[in-house]
C-alpha cells in the first residue's frame, strides 16, 4: 500500500477515535436531555468509540508493520461485525426514538421509559453477538485473505447474506423510512388549520423542528449507504471479494468508507438531538 494511503488511513482512523469519544464525553455531561433519548445517544457513542479504539489500531498495524505481523488477521472479521451491527442497530434505536415522539407523541412518555430504552440497547448489543458467532463459525459465509495481508468474508448463502445486511444495509433502510414518515407527518400536521392562534404558533415551530430531525435523519442515512456500500457489494457479489488481490484499489476505498462513516457518524448524531 502507498505510503500516501496509509497516512490518509491514520490520520482519519484518529479523528475516529477522537470524535467517538469526544460524544461519549459529552453526553455523559449533559444533564438537560431526557434520559431515552440520553441513554441511546449514549449507547451509539459508546458502540461507535469502541469500535474505532479496538479495531482501527489493528487495522493500521496491518498496514505499517511487516507482513506476518499479526498472524491471523480473520480472527479480527467477527469482531468486525459485532461492533459495526452494534453502531448500526444504536443508531435504529434513535431512530425509534424520534419517530415515536414525532409521529406518535401521546405514545413517548412511555415509550421513552429507561425499561423500553434499555430493551433497545439490550436488542442492538444482543444481535451484534449473534451475528458475530455466526461470523466467526463462518455459517453462510467465508473467509477471504486479501494479499496475504488483510481478511474479509464472501457470501455463499442466502442466509449469510441475510445476516450480513441485519449488519449493514437493513438497519439504514428502516432509519429511511422512519424519516420519510416523520417529514410526511410533519408536513401534513403543517397544513392542518390550528384551532388557537397561540397553540397554532407553537405547534408549528415545534413541526419545522420536526422536519429538521427528519432531514438529518435522510442525511444520516445517506452518509451512512454511502459509506457502508462498497464494502457490503465486494462481500456479496461473487468474485468481486477475490477481486481485490489483483486491484489494491478497491480494499484501499472501503478502508477509506470505513473510517468515514465512523468518523463522522458523531457530528450526524448530535445534530439530530439539537
Amino acid at each position: 500500500m502507498q505510503i500516501e494511503w496509509r497516512i490518509a488511513f491514520l490520520a482519519l482512523r484518529i479523528i475516529s477515535v477522537l470524535s467517538n469519544l469526544a460524544l461519549a464525553v459529552a453526553v455523559y455531561a449533559d444533564r438537560t436531555s431526557k434520559a431515552g433519548p440520553r441513554l441511546l445517544i449514549g449507547n451509539l457513542a459508546v458502540s461507535g468509540f469502541l469500535l474505532s479504539a479496538c479495531l482501527f489500531p489493528v487495522m493500521s498495524l496491518q498496514e505499517w508493520m511487516p507482513p506476518g505481523f499479526i498472524s491471523s488477521p480473520c480472527a479480527v472479521i467477527s469482531v468486525v461485525f459485532f461492533f459495526a451491527t452494534a453502531v448500526s442497530w444504536a443508531d435504529v434505536g434513535l431512530a425509534v426514538n424520534r419517530t415515536v415522539a414525532i409521529c406518535f407523541p401521546f405514545y413517548y412518555d412511555t415509550f421513552r421509559s429507561q425499561k423500553v430504552t434499555w430493551a433497545l440497547i439490550a436488542f442492538s448489543w444482543s444481535l451484534s453477538t449473534v451475528i458475530a458467532l455466526l461470523t466467526a463459525t463462518e455459517t453462510g459465509v467465508k473467509f477471504l485473505y486479501l494479499q496475504k495481508l488483510q481478511c474479509t468474508i464472501t457470501v455463499t448463502s442466502q442466509f449469510g447474506y441475510f445476516y450480513s445486511s441485519l449488519g449493514t444495509v437493513i438497519p439504514y433502510v428502516f432509519i429511511g423510512t422512519a424519516s420519510i414518515g416523520i417529514f410526511v407527518v410533519a408536513r401534513v400536521k403543517l397544513h392542518q388549520p390550528p384551532a388557537d392562534v397561540v397553540a397554532g404558533a407553537r405547534t408549528i415551530r415545534l413541526l419545522k423542528r420536526r422536519l429538521v430531525i427528519a432531514k438529518a435523519m435522510f442525511v444520516s442515512l445517506l452518509w451512512s449507504l454511502i459509506c457502508v456500500l462498497p464494502a457490503f457489494i465486494m462481500i456479496s457479489t461473487p468474485g468481486l471479494a477475490e477481486d481485490v488481490r489483483r486491484k489494491s484499489w478497491l480494499g484501499n476505498l472501503v478502508s477509506a468508507c470505513w473510517a468515514m462513516m465512523y468518523g463522522g457518524n458523531p457530528v450526524r448524531q448530535r445534530c439530530r438531538f439539537c
